[in-house]
Order: structure tokens, then sequence, then C-alpha cells
């Protein structure tokens, strides 16, 4: 499985359980030099948030994505400019993984990380 987005905070914790159970965990990250401690068995690798290049080989063997990049939404105030931004940035980072003929999971968070997940699934 790959997980984009997975340094944050809800990105280790899915990282964690997933290698727990027994799967391979590939993390894109855009610096993984500057990534925060990652749990044992999580393969860290670079990419730019943008497109596929540099990883999309890894998708051969991927039974899914898992897509959490995006601008962090537990910071600042959520004004109009900063909701534009988050959602630009989570639609730059669907479209880099959108062009892979794998399973793509989708994770939206809502206003804050303590009021849940809203989960969809899109199969290419």
């Amino acid at each position: 499985v790959i997980v984009t987005g997975g340094t944050g905070l809800i990105g280790r914790a899915l990282a964690a359980r997933m290698v727990s159970k027994g799967w391979e965990v590939v993390v894109l990250s855009r610096d993984p030099s500057r990534a925060p401690a990652m749990p044992g068995g999580v393969q860290l690798h670079p990419w730019d948030a943008r497109t596929a290049a540099g990883w999309a080989h890894l998708a051969d063997g991927a039974d899914a994505i898992v897509n959490l990049a995006g601008e962090n939404i537990g910071s600042g105030r959520w004004t109009k400019a900063r909701k534009a931004r988050i959602r630009e940035s989570r639609l730059m980072a669907g479209a880099a993984v959108a062009v892979l003929p794998v399973l793509i999971l989708f994770l939206i968070m809502q206003r804050q990380i303590v009021s849940g997940i809203t989960a969809g699934a899109v199969k290419q």
C-alpha cells in the first residue's frame, strides 16, 4: 500500500496499523530526510506532491494508494484563502495519484481531526 501524506498525524498512525496487520507500506514524502520517525517496516520514498514522476513504478505492485496529502488542516484559522489552499493542495495531490491504474482511497478530513473521517473509494 502506498500512502501519500503518510508523515502526518493520521498517516503515521495508519501506516503503523497497516504494518502491524502485515501490509507492506510505502510512504511518499516531499523530503524523506526531514520526515518524522516512522513505524518500523515503513519505507519512505520521495515525491514532488504534484506528479507520479519518480514513484509511479511503485504502484505496479501496490494493492492501493491512500491519499492523505495536502495542506495541514490543524494549524491556523479557516479563512477563505486557507480553505482554498487546503482544497487546491488535495486536488493537486489527488491528480498525481489518479493517473495510476490501482484502487485509490481518498480520505478527506472534516473541519477538525477529532470530528472524524469521510472515506470513499474510486477504482480506476
